[in-house]
């Protein structure tokens, strides 16, 4: 679509700019062409395109990502070696979701490299940030079977409205929160490991300067062990268990 031109800089044709639309959206293309070795490579913009509009997304989390997407994508590869595989660098993108409420940032950024294939899409250092919290992961997604493998690394300011909405205690406080680890198997019921510090978190009056912990995510419920903390000459210990979803993470419990 659109009024794309083609163009020759030193002796390797490009076209600039081919236009299309994707996913009630706009996409445009800046390709670049070596006819000696068969490389190629694009600069894609992506303008008011709807995730909802993703196919086969369950229709759970079509309503949560429903939105504006606009970004930007370097995409790579070759026509003559291997072929099904195209890098992708230098995202840069912004969704700004229709719901305002839910477990998800009303605006989330997202950033990172990557490498597509119809049989895996590899992740290296993507990262979703929104409203205090930044999630990141480099591993692997199967699109055919919605299976990940991935290590996890999420870092949270303190005073983040997400941590309420998650389900957090009315009072609790903290500075700052990290947490490390992997999550595996089915995208919708994965099997998630961490393990987690938080700094200077009070509730009730108190006070602990460091509380770390174990955490689990198994079946939809998530499993707090090996809870430790000290604050103020007092230490605190235990293990707990919170019920986040119904199942899948399509379904959050209310």
């Amino acid at each position: 679509d659109g009024d794309p031109k083609l163009h020759f800089d030193e002796g390797k044709p490009g076209l600039h700019t081919a236009q299309g639309k994707l996913m009630h959206g706009t996409a445009t293309a800046d390709i670049d062409l070596d006819l000696n070795g068969g490389g190629w490579n694009a600069l894609v913009t992506l303008k008011g395109a709807d995730p909802a509009e993703i196919p086969k997304l369950p229709r759970a989390a079509s309503a949560e990502l429903a939105g504006r997407l606009d970004g930007k994508v370097h995409l790579s590869g070759n026509l003559v070696r291997r072929r099904e595989h195209i890098e992708l660098t230098h995202l840069a993108a912004e969704l700004v979701r229709n719901k305002g409420d839910g477990h998800l940032p009303r605006t989330i950024k997202l950033a990172g490299n990557g490498e597509y294939t119809p049989a895996m899409v590899t992740l290296r250092g993507v990262t979703a940030s929104g409203e205090g919290v930044t999630v990141g992961a480099s591993g692997t997604v199967d699109p055919r079977s919605g299976r990940v493998d991935a290590a996890l690394d999420i870092a949270a300011a303190g005073g983040s409205p997400l941590f309420a909405r998650w389900g957090a205690p009315p009072g609790l406080r903290l500075d700052a929160l990290h947490a490390s680890g992997r999550i595996a198997g089915a995208l919708l019921r994965p099997q998630l490991s961490l393990h987690a510090a938080a700094s200077n978190v009070s509730f009730a009056r108190r006070t602990l300067e460091k509380l770390e912990a174990d955490l689990s995510l198994r079946s939809g419920t998530l499993i707090v062990s090996g809870l430790s903390g000290s604050g103020l000459g007092a230490t605190i210990a235990g293990e707990a268990e919170l019920g986040l979803f119904d199942g899948g993470l399509d379904h959050p419990k209310a």
